[in-house]
């Protein structure tokens, strides 16, 4: 029986072959957005699945970057699905880097590098420590399967295809782990059994070809300003706090007490919340702030433009208004039919008016009664020596929705970052302690998983 010190001792034996690894990652760069480095990544990481776990990849093609698969067979029919991104964001602005984004920096405890935290960081933590289980071991408890998509960054466009197309004949399993996100900021690993939907779009309202002046077409022509505030109006009550689209509320579901138990035990310090938002006015207790965050969907206007706000005066009536929104949902809420309802009244409300929708991610929430919860719980506590926190819902949105919707499979998604990791900001980075937990969470993972059948 392998006890504590093997796993430790294996990874601090190991440990200067792992940082190269994650080295050589680092530095095949994958950008999403502009293609740079995504085949070299894609090739790297089929080496890694041949040279540690002794498999061979499959590459699923999409209509964008393709995802990489991997199948590796154990000693029961229960299946783990283990989902991870290769791609990363640009580092742009480059110049506010202290470090060359795709050189790998240990600086204080920290290692930095554009991808280290968002996702390349975690994704080979996954690998690291299911090889280190193998090398242990010797052979797994169960199936377990890889797929690692290349467009996350750019809102995995298509992943749904690619789980559609795949489902019954390499996707079959009994649980999904995602690992992706930052843990908690006290440090504390985390499990998520659900996240938010999302609906992000945009009103776009045209009513002439150039500018006017505001006297000589004044009365004549109609204002896009005017009208994008009716339509917006139309949607949002700013008096009652509320979202006017028919059967929005539609699916909102309260908290269950196992839910408040989970929540209560969450760590909250309003200080650290208010610095964390840059505010000073956080008013909220605890249950009332992670109801707000987990429970209660949000309507958001993200930006408007139109017109002049220069020095002085303009005396202009503009030809175009626009403006974007997100809206963040819950539960059961339907985010097509929501969206088909907000598409209606624009329609309805001006002939000037048009919008057009960026992504539509459904809520997921996994039932807080799944029988791998306790064992997920055991594992990440057993890697780090902490009490584990359990998110019913995260704030934000990803495309969870693939798995509990399209699959219909339980998802637990587990993130190996710390919590200030600045993904998607300059200076990105990972806590040399919290990468080895992440390698140590996945073997245990394999381990306590493989003792529920």
């Amino acid at each position: 029986m392998l006890t504590l010190t093997d796993i430790n001792e294996f990874v601090s034996e190991n440990f200067d072959c792992f940082k190269k690894g994650l080295k050589e990652l680092i530095e095949k760069k994958g950008i999403s957005s502009t293609g740079e480095g995504i085949q070299d990544t894609i090739e790297y990481v089929e080496s890694l699945f041949k040279d540690l776990l002794n498999v061979e990849t499959e590459i699923l093609k999409t209509k964008g970057y393709p995802s990489i698969y991997a199948s590796i067979p154990g000693k029961n029919l229960f299946t783990v699905l283990f989902y991870g991104h290769y791609d990363v964001m640009s580092p742009d602005p480059v110049e506010k880097w202290n470090t060359d984004p795709f050189k790998l920096t240990e600086k204080d405890g920290k290692f930095y590098a554009r991808g280290i935290g968002d996702n390349k960081g975690q994704l080979i933590a996954q690998i690291f420590g299911i090889y280190s289980y193998l090398k242990l071991h010797g052979e797994f408890p169960f199936n377990i399967k890889f797929l690692i998509e290349g467009e996350e960054e750019q809102g995995s466009a298509h992943l749904a295809d690619v789980v559609k197309e795949y489902a019954d004949s390499h996707l079959d399993t009994d649980l999904v782990v995602v690992i992706d996100g930052s843990m908690h900021e006290s440090g504390r690993p985390v499990l998520r059994l659900g996240n938010r939907g999302l609906i992000c779009f945009e009103i776009r309202v045209k009513t002439g070809e150039f500018d006017n002046h505001s006297g000589n077409a004044g009365n004549i022509i109609e204002n896009p300003i005017m009208i994008l505030n009716k339509i917006i109006n139309k949607l949002y009550s700013f008096d009652k706090d509320y979202v006017n689209i028919p059967h929005f509320y539609d699916g909102v579901i309260k908290p269950t007490e196992l839910q408040k138990k989970w929540i209560e035990e969450i760590p909250y310090d309003k200080s650290i919340v208010e610095k964390r938002f840059g505010v000073s006015n956080i008013k909220f207790s605890k249950q009332e702030y992670y109801n707000l965050l987990m429970f209660k969907p949000t309507f958001n206007i993200s930006g408007i433009n139109s017109g002049y706000t220069g020095e002085g005066t303009k005396n202009i009536i503009p030809n175009e208004a626009v403006a974007k929104f997100d809206i963040r949902l819950v539960g059961n809420q339907n985010p097509n039919e929501i969206l088909s309802s907000i598409k209606r009244i624009v329609e309805e409300s001006s002939p000037f008016a048009t919008i057009k929708d960026f992504s539509v991610y459904s809520p997921t929430m996994t039932d807080s009664n799944c029988p791998y919860i306790p064992s997920a719980i055991k594992a990440l506590k057993s890697a780090s020596n902490e009490e584990v926190i359990v998110e019913p819902v995260m704030a934000g949105a990803v495309p969870n929705f693939v798995w509990t919707d399209i699959l219909k499979k339980p998802t637990l998604t587990i993130p190996y970052a710390n919590a200030d990791q600045k993904n998607h900001a300059p200076n990105e980075n990972i806590d040399k302690c919290v990468f080895i937990r992440g390698i140590k969470s996945s073997y245990y993972l394999i381990e306590e998983f493989g003792k529920d059948f």
